[in-house]
């Protein structure tokens, strides 16, 4: 199974040696501390502040299809490299995903719009019912391409509830709970990023996202049905009593891609399910499919 491998030691040198993702510590950087299957990696995160990999060692986390994403010295995330190969028909299938029609990326959107909404309302169950009902109603009422901008709306409601105070912003750096979501964010990122490439799916080429500069607009729309996965890790570690952004609460966020999900009428861990959405998007632009697979969180 698809895993997360976080690399936080102040120290640390990474090596990927006979198709094994090998991590050394010590004082002289060559006792082994860790060891994995390369090939069974989702993502390798480097927090650490001297962490030492060649790269040849990059070259060969590509080649097993392994996401790299960086953090910087607050622990949040700031860069990810994720592999450009592995997939044979990858030219082609770029050509048909850059004349992909606007009413199929509409049909898309709206699909997932929708999972995002009704993710967020199960996530409101419990504190505020009520909203959670009036999310409920926003998801069904969502029109294709989201023209109506209902997920805009539920979000304003979404914030207001989640949190047990009503303070929480968003925008609001200063707020610690944005430190966790925007970690927990990231490494969902990464996972979608990776299986888009895995499918012979070019990342730049959005859905709904389109800014010039982000080479990632098609993860950062996929990934959205996610965040209420993240949200929900996040509220809990905050309920019981985390405060710092610690290595504990990183692997624990990090963590939200092993929850059991159902995609289709399969049962399976997020890492997995998120290989199965990129696989029915490319089904989506190669004309196979009419709208995409997205995962739901099993319920309890």
């Amino acid at each position: 199974m698809d895993r997360v491998v976080e690399i936080s030691d102040a120290s640390s040198r990474v090596s990927v040696r006979d198709r094994q993702l090998v991590v050394f510590g010590g004082e002289t950087l060559e006792s082994e501390v860790h060891r994995s299957p390369a090939e069974d990696l989702l993502c390798v995160c480097l927090d650490g502040r001297r962490t030492v990999l060649s790269s040849s060692t990059l070259r060969s986390l590509m080649a097993a299809g392994t996401a790299v994403l960086v953090s910087d010295e607050r622990h949040l995330p700031i860069g990810l490299m994720v592999p450009l190969v592995g997939y044979s028909e990858g030219a082609r299938r770029i050509r048909l995903q850059a004349e992909l029609s606007l009413p199929r990326r509409k049909r898309v959107w709206q699909a997932v719009v929708r999972a995002k909404i009704e993710g967020q309302a199960e996530n409101l169950i419990e504190c505020a019912p009520d909203a959670a009902v009036e999310l409920r109603a926003m998801a069904r009422s969502v029109a294709s391409g989201d023209v109506g901008n209902r997920e805009a709306q539920a979000a304003r409601a979404y914030w207001k509830w989640v949190w047990s105070d009503r303070s929480f912003r968003r925008s609001n750096d200063a707020d610690g709970r944005n430190g966790f979501l925007d970690y927990g964010y990231a490494v969902a990122r990464a996972a979608v990023a990776r299986a888009i490439c895995a499918h012979g799916l070019h990342a730049a080429f959005g859905i709904s996202h389109h800014a010039r500069e982000n080479m990632f607009a098609l993860a950062d729309d996929l990934m959205e049905p996610l965040r209420p996965m993240v949200d929900a890790v996040a509220r809990n570690l905050i309920r019981e009593g985390s405060q710092d952004l610690g290595r504990d609460e990183r692997m624990a966020l990090a963590g939200v891609m092993h929850i059991p999900t159902l995609i289709g009428s399969e049962r399976m861990p997020l890492a997995l399910a998120v290989q199965r959405m990129a696989s029915s998007y490319a089904g989506v632009v190669e004309g196979r499919r009419k709208t995409v697979e997205i995962p739901q969180v099993l319920p309890e």
